[in-house]
């Protein structure tokens, strides 16, 4: 089961440790991205906002000042791109500014647009500055163009304009929005810390890192409309074998997202599973990795065969 960015965002009354709940939800949704990542932080009616290139920890340790992210509210994001270059510009959280040039609405978005080159273009024949060349932009611009008619309805029209697949967390003065596309193809849990703080988060595992209540979506420690991942994962390799059966002397699961589903064509088929496939924890993932070249190169050095098997 393949990820694609990982947001995350709380909300409360009052002022909380932002910077280290915010870091430890984003920890939890690493593996959604690792090419970028970011956060913004609310404090005192304004938004704090820190990117950069690389893994969540990387980002938490290159913010000098902690206070200035301490705050009520914060959204983070962790990027794996699947629309626009791997540039400085299409890291998020990307922003809107009002009249006067200040930062009053920062957004994060997990999905794919399509069709939207010409939305795109409309917003800018309009003067809607554009930062990057991602669709997730395209979506802020909208609802930046309808922000007058109040934040809840100018996300309702922006979704009129846009098609495909989306979550997004936007985080103004007055507060967090949560949204997904209408088919909910992009998986968005709620959680609560405490009757003034809640949770919005791609994965149950980042609720589960800070402590939050609630739970739903992906990964093998989330579950997936309430059946878990794991279960899913070896109900499909069981699957397989009923449509696709095979002799073979053994049942080899790619780790570790594979690993299941080889338990599950192993347990239906009686062909022995064996773990034959060693995988390198120092390496990084390797669906996420942006190239083709590049993703053939790590998987290289991070699977080797058992070779006496």
């Amino acid at each position: 089961m393949h990820e694609a960015c990982g947001i995350f965002g709380i909300y409360s009354t009052k002022e909380i440790d932002t910077f280290s709940i915010a870091q430890f939800g984003m920890f939890a949704l690493q593996h959604r991205g690792q090419e970028a990542c970011g956060v913004s932080v609310l404090k005192g009616g304004q938004i704090r906002t820190a990117k950069k290139e690389g893994l969540v920890l990387d980002m938490f340790k290159s913010i000098s000042d902690t206070g200035d992210f301490m705050g009520n509210a914060a959204i983070g994001h962790t990027r794996y791109s699947t629309s626009g270059d791997s540039g400085t510009k299409n890291f998020q959280p990307f922003y809107a500014t009002n009249a006067y040039g200040k930062v009053h609405m920062s957004f994060v978005h997990n999905g794919n647009l399509v069709d939207f080159k010409n939305v795109r273009q409309e917003l800018i024949d309009e003067d809607f500055p554009f930062l990057g060349d991602s669709d997730s932009e395209v979506l802020l611009r909208l609802v930046q163009k309808y922000f007058d008619r109040g934040l809840v309805e100018a996300v309702k029209e922006a979704v009129k304009h846009v098609k495909g697949s989306f979550s997004v967390l936007i985080l103004t003065k007055d507060g967090m929005v949560a949204f997904r596309d209408a088919q909910g193809v992009r998986p968005l849990c709620i959680g609560k810390l405490d009757n003034e703080t809640y949770v919005c988060c791609s994965e149950d595992a980042a609720l589960n890192a800070i402590g939050a209540k609630f739970v739903r979506n992906v990964e093998p420690d989330t579950t997936l409309e309430n059946i878990d991942v794991y279960k899913i994962r070896t109900e499909s390799g069981k699957r397989l074998y009923e449509q696709s059966p095979v002799e073979a002397d053994v049942v080899i699961g790619v780790p570790d997202s594979g690993i299941p589903s080889a338990v599950g064509y192993s347990q239906i088929s009686g062909i022995p599973y064996e773990p034959i496939l060693v995988k390198n924890r120092y390496m990084s993932r390797s669906f996420i990795i942006p190239t083709q070249a590049m993703r053939e190169r790590v998987v290289n050095l991070k699977l080797n065969p058992i070779a006496n098997q």
